[in-house]
């Protein structure tokens, strides 16, 4: 049962990380940058 438990404990941990991996790598990318579109008007 400790191997479940664990299992269970580290898995969404794991999934965590990578997604905060994946979240950070996007939000750094320099094509995803807020374009400001507002100034086009000027």
């Amino acid at each position: 049962m400790d191997a479940q438990l664990s299992a269970y404990i580290t898995w969404p941990l794991l999934l965590g990380l990578y997604w905060g991996l994946i979240v950070t790598a996007l939000n750094a990318n320099p094509y995803r940058r807020e374009r400001p579109e507002r100034e086009r008007d000027i």
